[in-house]
């Protein structure tokens, strides 16, 4: 009879740890998968200069529960290879070796890495200002320059996270943050290249002309989100410089046409046959010239 009593002990116990694992192999699984395939870093003297979160497929920065999502970063279309984002993370070492010398930054540098259907890659940075009663959309800054408080001032600039974003109400303070879109399809599906691109971060020139140069193409899109950018658009079919332009440290006001006049918000851009007088436009010639002028699409 004890004998008897023992073994219902330790069925019972048995028993009992099989549901408790059950229940918590059933709670992790259905707990919430992150939405990063990965978190890497780019060092400048063993400090990190630049975070990057690369999204994982369906995952993107933005509020949640709203009939019409407004994304910051559009939702990630594939997952990146590993070998895109290793590539990704030492194409950026051109602009942290070039830049973290005279960083004052105090934490890095966040940049979203999204994947989008076109053959292409894009990148652009967005300063943030919320006074604690809008979502993060509706708190962009237009022409902001945050970053640039950030790394060159080391001001206590904000870092947007995901979580802030996917709540309706940003928390009150300013932000900013990177973002990178990378494409696919890109060139020949030659041996060593991955979704068309070729990786390779030891040469300046790319050595498969076959495929796309994804070094070359990483630190371009980078150059956009530091804020090399040409702000321009149109306006009743022409194009003029952005009107709303107000920050002497935009790159846009750095640029001169071909005539040596400097650039201002609401030039318009023209070719030198339509050109209406000195300093009322925004002088380009679509050919270019013997001495360097006019541009070539």
């Amino acid at each position: 009879m004890i004998r008897k009593r023992i073994l219902s002990r330790k069925r019972t116990c048995a028993l009992t740890a099989a549901v408790l694992s059950a229940l918590s192999m059933s709670m992790t699984c259905g707990a919430s998968e992150s939405p990063y395939l990965a978190t890497e870093y780019s060092y400048y003297q063993g400090n990190p200069f630049i975070e990057f979160k690369i999204l994982r497929q369906g995952e993107g920065i933005g509020p949640s529960g709203t009939k019409e999502v407004k994304w910051l970063v559009e939702p990630a279309l594939f997952d990146l290879s590993s070998a895109l984002i290793k590539g990704t993370v030492d194409s950026t070492a051109y602009w942290t070796d070039m830049l973290g010398p005279k960083a004052k930054n105090t934490t890095p540098w966040r940049i979203y890495i999204n994947t989008f259907g076109k053959q292409s890659a894009e990148g652009i940075s967005y300063s943030l200002n919320s006074e604690g009663k809008a979502n993060a959309y509706n708190s962009l800054v237009n022409q902001g320059y945050f970053l640039f408080d950030k790394i060159q001032n080391g001001e206590d600039i904000k870092t947007l996270t995901y979580e802030e974003a996917k709540a309706d109400v940003l928390p009150k303070g300013v932000y900013v943050f990177g973002h990178v879109d990378i494409g696919q399809y890109l060139g020949a599906a030659r041996s060593g290249t991955v979704d068309g691109w070729w990786i390779d971060t030891d040469t300046l020139l790319t050595n498969n002309e076959q495929a796309t140069d994804f070094a070359g193409t990483i630190r371009h899109e980078l150059g956009h989100a530091l804020g090399i950018v040409f702000d321009h658009y149109k306006k009743n079919g022409q194009e003029i410089i952005d009107e709303d332009i107000a920050d002497k440290r935009s790159w846009t006001m750095h640029i001169v046409d071909q005539n040596g006049n400097p650039a201002r918000p609401g030039l318009p851009i023209v070719t030198s046959a339509k050109a209406t007088g000195l300093n009322r436009s925004f002088v380009v010639d679509e050919e270019v010239t013997p001495d360097g002028k006019g541009y070539r699409k």
